[in-house]
């Protein structure tokens, strides 16, 4: 979980001069760009260029005084401390040996998913960019032109053959709809051989030319696609916490995605076990998420309890203070009656007021049934739903 820490800018404005900003940008969890961007929207000024250089020379160049705050900035800065992610691809000189994996030359595969591939694209469909798929079956592990099919294909039956060499599994079920996949550590990669299609402004046709003078509707494309034949392998459909990760291989200038498989096959058990620490961290998450619903709704819960039996001693309360109310104004009715020279009939009248009202003040005195009283607080009254 992110935490908050508060620092004044006094506080990090000491620290970004007597700490490297890369370094002080750590402690925080952050990039140094990252905390850069904190200190200039609070007004603290950084050192320049070659200011720790100089510090390592044994000089002292002055520093930027830090100037009043300005519209907008407080004297306290929160910052979210990010902890550091449980994942992370190693750097290319960490993977350790990279194996070779050797490409054939001729258009002959001998992977049985590398065959039962070449023979999906027997018959084909092709879109408006020239990129092809099968009619029959779903193989959405290539998305390539026809010209460059075989190669795919060649490096597809290469990749599959050193993935099992590795001792991972290869799958492609038998459902039309099934993806293929390498299972690396108990985690299924969905891996992927597409080729660039260049985009240019579409040139129109002479029948094009001839409808659009005629001002009959204009059915040409925007665009027109041209096949480069350059590839690229990638990884897909990773979490979105691997964003950051490198997930594809591709032609480029100086080297053939053919020379790029052995960095592939290496990074496959770190992205799994990256792939694993994810699902992990988001089951933790999810536990936590759950808990502190189930806490929140516990105290809902005792809250309602609490404020129900407030409620009901608000009505004990209301009920004696009625009651004591109740009996002082029998009192004074008694009183009165004693002093007064009324009528004996009247009298008699007054007196059935006073021992109705007596009687009504031992009714809403809460006092004079234990029993109710405990039954009141102890269980909430009965509703009709």
């Amino acid at each position: 979980m992110n935490q908050n820490r508060t620092v004044t800018r006094t506080e990090l404005y000491e620290k970004a001069w007597s700490t490297p900003m890369r370094k002080l940008a750590a402690e925080f969890g952050l990039s140094d760009v990252g905390l850069a961007k904190i200190c200039r929207k609070n007004g603290i000024p950084l050192p320049g260029i070659g200011y720790w250089r100089l510090i390592e020379t044994g000089h002292g160049p002055e520093r930027k005084p830090l100037p009043p705050i300005g519209a907008g900035q407080n004297e306290t800065i929160t910052i979210i401390v990010q902890e550091p992610k449980p994942y992370n691809l190693p750097k290319k000189a960490d993977l350790g040996p990279v194996p070779n994996v050797p490409v054939r030359t001729d258009d002959d595969v001998t992977h049985p998913f590398a065959v039962r591939t070449k023979r999906a694209f027997h018959r084909i469909s092709k879109d408006e960019r020239g990129l092809i798929t099968p009619k029959e079956v779903r193989a959405s592990h290539l998305k390539v032109s026809a010209d460059a099919l075989p190669r795919a294909l060649r490096i597809l039956d290469a990749l599959l053959l050193a993935a099992e060499e590795h001792k991972y599994s290869v799958r492609w079920p038998a459902s039309a709809d099934a993806a293929l996949t390498i299972l690396v550590d108990a985690e299924e990669l969905h891996i992927c051989l597409t080729e660039k299609f260049a985009q240019k402004t579409h040139a129109l046709t002479p029948e094009e030319i001839a409808r659009r003078k005629k001002n009959l509707y204009d059915y040409a494309p925007k665009w027109d696609y041209v096949a480069t034949g350059l590839l690229r392998l990638s990884i897909q459909d990773l979490p979105y916490e691997l964003s950051h990760f490198r997930k594809s291989w591709s032609d480029g200038a100086t080297r053939r995605l053919e020379t790029c498989l052995g960095e592939f096959i290496a990074v496959l058990p770190h992205v799994a076990k990256a792939v694993k620490a994810v699902k992990e961290e988001r089951a933790r998450e999810n536990a936590r998420r759950q808990e502190e619903a189930k806490q929140a709704e516990e105290n809902r819960r005792k809250q309602a309890e609490y404020d129900r039996k407030a409620k009901v001693v608000a009505q004990f309360l209301q009920g004696w203070r009625e009651s004591k109310a109740l009996r002082a104004f029998v009192a004074a009715i008694e009183k009165k009656l004693n002093s007064s020279a009324i009528g004996a009939e009247q009298k008699q009248e007054m007196q059935a007021i006073a021992e109705w009202i007596a009687h009504h003040a031992d009714y809403v005195d809460p006092l004079t049934d234990f029993d109710w009283m405990v039954g009141e607080f102890k269980n909430p009254s009965w509703q009709y739903w």
